[in-house]
């Protein structure tokens, strides 16, 4: 990648700051990653102080070790304590031992003894109570979860299971991605579903299918450009970044959306060091009992509580993108400081069309005179029909 080349770490149209390419995009990974490491106490499992807190950081493990095979599908190291962390607890009986009557809690304890057992470090008795529980687990129970379902035969692929008892593409088919969900109208819910959806099909980097394009039909990458560009409105980094490793996982990013992502993440990482979450009123990434239970924590633990999601979504991000950013011609240098205020202006339009149709049809008017906007010409045209549906 060539060392001259730049993106810009603000978010207006006027006085940004030029910032390298390789440099944004070590600082975001390098930040990422320290963070988790720098909080490995909040993610023991072991370690609770209640059973809210335990639930909080069973969730939080399970969700670092999903980031801990990305790192191993695209030859990453993660920190020494996180990796030393998960070895030792996918081999404690106490970790491993109740699946054998609970198979069901796969999706909960599987993925820690999956990358461990990737780098040659589970035991035999995890290894054989893990096997157990796949061979016990009824699918039939989890048939109406179709997230879930594409989850745990990531985890039968890339256990090795054969035969893998998830058929991918009869699951698909119940999936929101074959649904007519558009960038206005999909709600966040079905926007992590269709990113999760993503990175599971392709088996978080393990391996790949044909593009859910190809697949489905349904003009992917308009509709991730469109979200990504929508949620960078919002100022929500966790959906942000959600939407991008799912976009270079089937490789249907411009390199105009990653340059404005990387932008727009450099900009929050520089001001705080790390990356602070969006959260919607009542909505968190930790179960409803451990937000309950947050006041009586530490001022440390509950900052933790409320950002350790983004940042692990961060440091995956940051491992997807590294490994990819040289096959996305982001370092052409041909995008102009202009363009990333064009983008901008389409960001700040699908943030506004739901609340105020009206003024976001003058909006539109001045982002469609804009010469950067034609290749996004389908989001802008899915934007007219809501205005005009609006007004009916």
């Amino acid at each position: 990648m060539d060392s001259d080349t730049r993106i810009w770490s603000g978010v207006g149209e006027s006085d940004i700051d030029p910032v390298p390419v390789e440099k944004a995009l070590d600082r975001f990974a390098t930040n990422t990653s320290e963070y988790i490491s720098e909080r490995i106490q909040y993610f023991d499992p072991f370690k609770a102080e209640s059973e809210a807190d335990q639930r909080a950081r069973e969730k939080a493990f399970a969700e670092a070790s999903i980031y801990q095979i990305f790192a191993e599908n695209h030859d990453r190291s993660v920190s020494q304590n996180l990796h030393e962390l998960t070895r030792q607890r996918a081999n404690d009986s106490d970790y491993h031992e109740p699946l054998g009557g609970y198979p069901e809690a796969i999706p909960e304890y599987g993925h820690t003894l999956l990358c461990t057992e990737m780098r040659d470090e589970l035991s035999t008795d995890a290894r054989i109570a893990f096997e157990d529980a796949l061979d016990a687990l009824d699918l039939e129970k989890l048939e109406d979860h179709v997230t879930l379902l594409l989850e745990i035969q990531t985890i039968y692929e890339l256990w090795g299971y054969e035969p893998n008892p998830v058929d991918v593409s009869n699951v698909l088919e119940e999936s929101v991605a074959y649904s007519d969900i558009d960038v206005i109208s999909a709600t966040l819910y079905e926007t992590y579903d269709l990113a999760h959806i993503s990175f599971y099909y392709h088996n978080m980097g393990g391996s790949y299918h044909d593009s859910l394009d190809k697949v489905t039909g349904i003009e992917f990458s308009d509709l991730l450009h469109g979200l990504i560009l929508k949620y960078i409105g919002v100022g929500d980094p966790d959906a942000v970044l959600e939407l991008t490793i799912a976009g270079i996982l089937n490789r249907c990013l411009s390199a105009e959306i990653v340059t404005i992502v990387l932008s727009w993440v450099d900009s929050l990482i520089r001001e705080t060091g790390y990356l602070e979450a969006y959260l919607y009123g009542d909505e968190h990434f930790l179960p409803d009992k451990a937000v309950e239970e947050m006041e009586e924590w530490t001022v440390e633990q509950q900052e933790w509580g409320n950002n350790y999601h983004t940042n692990l979504i961060g440091a995956i991000a940051g491992v997807v993108l590294t490994s990819y950013i040289d096959s996305l011609d982001v370092a052409s240098g041909s995008f102009p400081k202009d363009g990333m205020g064009d983008l901008l202006k389409i960001a700040e339009l699908l943030d506004t069309v739901d609340r105020s149709p009206a003024r976001a049809a003058n909006q539109l008017i001045d982002v469609r005179n804009r010469k950067t906007t034609n290749k996004y010409k389908n989001i802008l045209e899915c934007v007219a029909n809501h205005i005009v549906s609006s007004v009916k």
